[in-house]
């Protein structure tokens, strides 16, 4: 290891068992005082595209970095994280080993990088590499060891002849060297350390038995290790190994294709068990594979209960009109926290899916639990109880991240769900916005990818980027299979509609009414829908009878209608003069539309039901961080002068005199300019003149953020704060009231707020120093954000030079 001493970019060309992942522990190892360390193993897909399958060797600095290295994650995707983020924590040393896998990723990564941050390069061909960049290359002949290069202690615990002989034999080779030692019994078993922790040395002689080698590598949850031991020499013991943790280890890793290739290796040799066949089923699910796989999963069932195999079939292949039946009858024979999810998650039964979630928690299995809080998030949504929805989503998606789970499936799902639940609520983070969109461009992964697209529609929607919205609407209308299409018309056919574009909005229902023909009942259930939605308002009579029989259809499967459903049909029925039918439908439909934030209720209702829902004309101003408002919850184009006129009418709703109004609105303006300008904003929104104020029930965040601090609620207030009031005006009633918002949550939040909180507030200010600091001396050692307040702390007063 002395080789590593004093050089800052050191090349490494060798095979690994002379000892590279040696060298980068080492070399991690000897990195400066206050250098983050870091260490990327590069692997390769089943497909041959690379992937970094490394992550941060310190754990607490893994933390900091939040996503610079998120394991499985595309390498074009890190090396865009890693330019936006890595500057907080230079300088770094950065071991790459398997970097000639993807030479280009390396290349760049050290192409953004500080001149002060310590490289090791080490791959088995360094022909892709600038050598010039290098300070010291080392060849497989400079890492041979010979006996004189270990310690006069070891060489005599190990014994001259015996080290001698090992050395001989493995031609210097250091991890050959260690495997002869430990065969002779003269050093412990020998260990390979990675980004994910030490590894067993598994060489070609293994001396030990394979039922003994298995039961070690099980206890030290090895779990790759040990399902390819089973796979290999012990076949009866693979349903074990994948049922004590090795199926929810693959997947959490997303290496379902692996998974999937050494199971289906299993099937075709004889050895189906039930274990063996589930786990089949959920790697084939993420590969698009399992629909091949019914009719061999229908056959072992039809000779074995095989409880939990019969859940994931209830859940994936069963057809939908079995599959209540299918799931009682697993769970009836054995409750865990497989069987008890697919029962609850086709019930929506929230109670069983909490005992889900429970169990596998007890089990301890991380993936299983943020799977079955998310289905319980989801539950709770359909019940209409959002908050707590929120919060098991939350749960979810902090599992993941805490896990550093990489199945991309979990990670899109989880991200999804916790975006859509804050978008009900009329709270959703950008920050999982931009998440999500990062996913959807880097997988496509069929009705996950699908379910995400929406998500990302409705939120460009309810911000008021029609455009983005409409752009992404056509790109999923586009790639979505023929059969799937009928089951997203609704959605696409309101949000059409809801855009003032009905003659598409029918186009598409037509065809996905065409294309339901040849689906099962829910798809031509939805079709239906699409139709009712495209006609309603154009004929009536029509929009009705599609969607009577959409609703009817979903009742005879015991399926719950679709909120979309309920509320287009209550106002058909309304207009029909219906009116205690609508009200009875309405009454289904409560729940959600009580708890419903006004920004989010567009997303379910046409205009047409507001009345019915007791919202009528509503004003909803979101002016703190952008300009978006809504009027009966359809949204608004606003110059900035007219969002100045109106933010400005909220923060005196008593009204303003011309005069007043005009000396808050700008410096210089004539009295009949501001007249002008109140003439048009008056074609858009409802105004009362002498004095001048809105003339329609209204609501405003920046009005209700200040309500909150006043009473007390600072952390709802700063859960509301999204960033300055109307951000590039320069009207001084504005500039006023901007600085008054952020002083007052400033104080409030530096008064009473933990560090968290005060974190929290941080990164919404973005450049206050004082807010820095006292979040960095309020968190707690051993937090991670508290490096990142340091690092921010660090950054600012270089900039404000003061340091």
């Amino acid at each position: 290891m002395r080789l590593l001493e004093g050089a800052r970019r050191i090349w490494v060309e060798a095979a690994r068992d002379y000892g590279t992942a040696h060298l980068a522990h080492a070399f991690l190892e000897r990195a400066p005082e206050g250098h983050p360390r870091i260490w990327i193993e590069l692997g390769r897909e089943a497909s041959g595209r690379p992937v970094a399958v490394g992550n941060a060797f310190s754990d607490a600095v893994y933390a900091a970095l939040g996503l610079i290295l998120p394991t499985g994650m595309e390498w074009g995707v890190l090396t865009e994280l890693w330019s936006k983020q890595a500057y907080l924590f230079q300088p770094m040393a950065i071991a790459v080993t398997g970097a000639d896998r993807a030479a280009g990723f390396v290349a760049r990564l050290m192409e953004i990088s500080s001149d002060e941050d310590r490289w090791l390069v080490a791959a088995e061909n360094l022909d892709a590499f600038d050598s010039k960049q290098a300070e010291r290359t080392l060849r497989a002949s400079d890492l041979r060891l010979e006996i004189e290069d270990f310690s006069p202690a070891f060489v005599e615990a190990v014994g001259q002849e015996i080290l001698a002989r090992a050395v001989e034999e493995s031609q210097g080779a250091f991890e050959r060297i260690m495997i002869r030692l430990h065969q002779e019994g003269a050093v412990p078993e020998p260990m390979r350390p990675s980004p994910r922790g030490p590894r067993l040395l598994l060489p070609e002689p293994v001396a030990l038995k394979p039922e003994e080698a298995l039961a070690h590598l099980i206890e030290k949850g090895f779990w790759k290790e040990a399902l390819e031991l089973a796979a290999a020499h012990a076949k009866e013991k693979v349903g074990e190994v994948l049922a004590a943790g090795a199926g929810y280890s693959f997947l959490g890793r997303g290496n379902a294709a692996g998974l999937y290739e050494i199971l289906l290796g299993l099937v075709r040799s004889g050895h189906a068990g039930e274990e063996v066949l589930l786990w089949l089923v959920g790697a084939a699910q993420r590969l698009g594979k399992h629909e091949g796989l019914r009719d061999q999963v229908e056959a072992y069932l039809a000779e074995n209960e095989a409880p939990r195999l019969r859940a994931v079939y209830a859940g994936s292949l069963a057809p939908r009109e079995l599959r209540p039946k299918e799931a009682r009858r697993a769970a009836a024979a054995r409750e865990d926290e497989l069987t008890l999810y697919f029962l609850g998650r086709e019930l929506h039964d929230a109670e069983l899916l909490l005992k889900a979630l429970r169990l596998a928690e007890k089990a301890g299995s991380a993936y299983a639990a943020m799977r079955n809080a998310n289905a319980l998030g989801i539950a709770y949504s359909q019940q209409g109880r959002l908050l707590e929805a929120h919060h098991y989503k939350r749960y979810a998606y902090t599992l993941v991240q805490g896990e550093r789970l990489v199945d991309p499936i979990a990670r899109l799902t989880a991200a999804n769900s916790y975006l859509y639940s804050g978008l009900l609520l009329g709270n959703p983070e950008p920050a999982l916005f931009e998440e999500l969109t990062s996913f959807v461009n880097q997988h496509s992964l069929g009705s996950w990818w699908r379910a995400a697209m929406t998500t990302l529609i409705e939120y460009s929607w309810t911000m008021g980027d029609l455009e983005g919205a409409r752009d992404r609407l056509d790109l999923l209308w586009d790639r979505t299979p023929r059969k799937s299409r009928p089951l997203i018309a609704p959605f696409v056919a309101h949000a059409l509609r809801s855009w003032g574009v009905p003659r598409r909005a029918l186009d598409l229902a037509r065809e996905a009414f065409t294309f339901s023909q040849e689906g099962d009942g829910v798809a031509r259930a939805q079709a239906e829908t699409a139709l009712g939605i495209a006609r309603f308002g154009e004929r009536e009579g029509a929009s009705l009878e599609h969607l009577e029989r959409a609703y009817r259809a979903f009742s005879r499967m015991a399926i719950e209608p679709p909120y979309r459903l309920k509320f287009y049909l209550a106002a058909a029925l309304h207009a029909q003069e219906r009116k205690e039918e609508a009200q009875r439908i309405l009454r289904e439909a409560e729940p959600l539309a009580a708890a419903l934030h006004e920004s989010a209720l567009q997303l379910f209702a046409p205009p047409e039901a507001l009345p019915l829902l007791g919202r009528g004309a509503r004003l909803t101003l979101t002016f703190l961080g952008g300009r978006r408002a809504l009027l009966q919850g359809e949204p608004l184009e606003l110059r900035r002068s007219h969002a100045e006129v109106l933010a400005l009418l909220a923060l005196h709703p008593n009204g303003l005199s011309l005069g007043e109004l005009t000396a808050r609105y700008r410096d210089s303006v004539s009295l009949s300019t501001v007249k002008s300008t109140l003439s048009r904003l008056r074609e858009i929104v409802p105004l009362a003149s002498k004095p001048y104020r809105i003339a329609v029930e209204w609501s405003a965040d920046f009005v209700r953020l200040v309500e909150l601090v006043r009473s007390g609620k600072v952390t709802q207030a700063l859960d509301l704060y999204r960033g300055p009031l109307l951000p590039g005006s320069a009207s001084p009633g504005i500039e006023e009231q901007r600085a008054v918002i952020e002083e007052t949550l400033r104080a409030a939040v530096l008064d009473r707020g933990d560090g968290p909180m005060v974190f929290d507030l941080a990164q919404r200010l973005g450049d206050d120093l004082e807010v820095w600091e006292a979040a960095r001396d309020r968190l707690l050692p051993g937090d991670s954000r508290r490096v990142i307040a340091e690092a921010q702390v660090r950054h600012l007063q270089r900039d404000y030079g003061l340091d």
